[in-house]
């Protein structure tokens, strides 16, 4: 039995704009984050969930914030197996400033390096353990609504890494999959009825063989027109050069 779960990546922040890592970092949304994510609101108004998660991660709340209330009686349930991927020492850091080192620095070197089957930065959660936890949340989320309809509000690089898996590329590609923010992206997912239970507790070590995963779109951004992309590439660029 398939759940079909619709996933949005989270609004913009301010340290989006300025392309500083976050990861676990945890501000706000950005008003352009807002205004993406009311655009996702009014796009998903005539959808039905029957359950709504997101991130614990205060900008995947707001998110999701602005696309329940157009839904009666749907509440929201924080699932922390779908927050974004630990950086480690890099969160708070602009990516300009730690990719400027690829050729010193050994640790810059090997998460550039496609091919590498794993890479964790120091102090950080690994890709692999990564995708694993997210998993691991998605069944989770799958056994409370089997052949239901579901949304769930996350992170790219979470979404990027599931996508890579997908096609049966190295994870060290998955910077190049990051969807948009206010993405949608649509997947069906079934588990092994006999291996429900494992995925119910916090446990992110499962057997991802029993989960099938299915994308039926991916980074759909036609809710966001061409106007609001310009206003958001010149907010980018004023902070950045501040």
């Amino acid at each position: 039995m398939k759940t079909r779960i619709t996933l949005v990546r989270h609004g913009l922040t301010a340290e989006n704009l300025t392309f500083t890592m976050i990861g676990v970092t945890d501000p706000p949304l950005h008003e352009l984050g807002v205004e993406v994510l009311q655009k996702v609101g009014d796009r998903l108004r005539g959808s039905e969930f029957n359950r709504a998660y997101a991130s614990p991660l205060q900008r995947a709340i707001q998110s999701a914030d602005e696309i329940t209330k157009h839904h009666d009686n749907l509440d929201l349930v924080i699932e922390p197996r779908l927050a974004e991927i630990n950086l480690g020492i890099w969160e708070g850091r602009l990516s300009s400033e730690v990719f400027a080192n690829k050729d010193t620095d050994p640790v810059v070197r090997d998460a550039l390096d496609e091919e590498l089957p794993d890479f964790r930065v120091p102090g950080g959660e690994g890709r692999k353990e990564a995708l694993g936890r997210f998993k691991a949340g998605l069944a989770s989320v799958v056994t409370k609504d089997p052949g239901g309809t579901v949304l769930v509000v996350t992170h790219g690089g979470l979404l990027a890494l599931l996508h890579c898996e997908y096609n049966g590329e190295s994870l060290g590609r998955f910077r190049y999959h990051h969807p948009k923010h206010g993405s949608i992206s649509i997947i069906d997912v079934s588990i092994d009825p006999d291996k429900e239970d494992e995925y119910i507790d916090e446990n992110p070590e499962i057997d991802s063989a029993k989960i099938q995963i299915e994308f039926v779109t991916y980074d759909d951004q036609q809710h966001i027109d061409d106007e609001l992309e310009q206003r958001i590439k010149l907010a980018s660029s004023t902070m950045r050069h501040r």
